[in-house]
């Protein structure tokens, strides 16, 4: 199972907890684990982090979100976290809206709202979904996720 959610997230939580504190966190946290609950003995999931966004209201929590993810997969042994962050950082750091694909094309990876992914940058995240499945089944990953060694 494929997940990914988040962007609309930046919002407090319970009514209460403003976006991006430590409170925050921890209610996030604990909605992420009773989706992970949910899922135990289920299928392996792999939930893919956040990119940078331009809207800081929503920027602020892309950290915290991926971390929580992180630890989500470090403590769940159902969980595999995949790092879209990474894949759609600039080489300077931060958002970018044009990315070079394995060809050196620049490539639109991002819509105009600064949120959402173009068609070609959900195909470059649907391969490496696919790759990351591969090798999972090889036994070993060439992408960075929480709770691999390497």
């Amino acid at each position: 199972m494929v997940l990914t959610f988040g962007g609309n997230d930046a919002q407090p939580i319970g009514g209460d907890a403003p976006v991006g504190t430590d409170e925050w966190r921890t209610r996030y946290a604990e909605r992420v684990d009773a989706v992970a609950e949910a899922l135990v003995g289920g299928p392996q999931v792999i939930w893919i982090g956040l990119p940078p966004v331009t809207p800081d209201n929503i920027q602020v929590i892309v950290p915290v979100v991926n971390e929580v993810l992180r630890d989500a997969a470090s403590r769940w042994d159902h969980i595999d976290y995949l790092d879209a962050e990474a894949m759609f950082t600039g080489p300077e750091g931060g958002f970018v809206e044009v990315l070079s694909d394995a060809d050196g094309t620049r490539t639109l990876v991002r819509a105009q709202d600064g949120v959402h992914y173009t068609p070609a940058a959900g195909d470059w995240l649907a391969e490496r979904v696919l790759q990351f499945v591969a090798a999972k089944m090889d036994g070993g990953s060439p992408y960075p996720v929480a709770n691999d060694d390497g």
